[in-house]
């Protein structure tokens, strides 16, 4: 007697593990920042640079394909679409962490076959250390030198202000 073969049933996911490829709809809002918060928007277009107390900076900005790629191989890579809304590194057994202050806090809104997923974090603990929050650090470290490579975002003034 033969078993007959049920397709499986995929859950809905923004990821395809079949491609390493972004869907077509793929657009993402990184806002990252300690004291002042820049904010890439691939749904508009644009990127805005906060000048602390100064009027922000927009200037168009667009994602050519192999940045989308990249981005969506790094995503998958990290396996980002698992975290949770608000990530937090939990507390230690020992009550006992090492923060910085101001800290860097990101939020990453992702489009991907019609699906949103959104991660928020503030990067204030030093030690311990979370497998989970470096991995979070490679994304926001690859978007930023993306986005600082742009030829439109080097010609922004300089922000005058000072973070302490």
């Amino acid at each position: 007697m033969g078993h007959a073969l049920l397709p499986l049933v995929q859950p809905v996911s923004p990821v395809n593990a079949m491609t390493a490829q972004p869907a077509n709809d793929f657009a993402l809002i990184f806002e990252y920042g300690a004291c002042m918060t820049d904010r890439l928007d691939t749904f508009r277009g644009d990127f805005t640079q906060n000048m602390l107390g100064e009027l922000d900076v927009m200037t168009p900005l667009t994602l050519t394909l192999s940045d989308k790629v990249s981005i969506y191989q790094k995503m998958v890579a990290i396996d980002f679409f698992s975290y949770p809304s608000h990530y937090e590194i939990p507390m230690p057994l020992s009550g006992t962490v090492s923060e910085v202050v101001p800290a860097n806090h990101y939020l990453f809104i992702v489009r991907n076959q019609g699906q949103t997923k959104a991660v928020e974090w503030l990067d204030n603990i030093v030690e311990p250390k979370r497998a989970e929050a470096d991995r979070l650090c490679e994304l926001a470290k690859l978007l930023m030198e993306m986005i600082r490579e742009k030829p439109e975002v080097k010609h922004l003034p300089p922000s005058k202000s000072v973070c302490v």
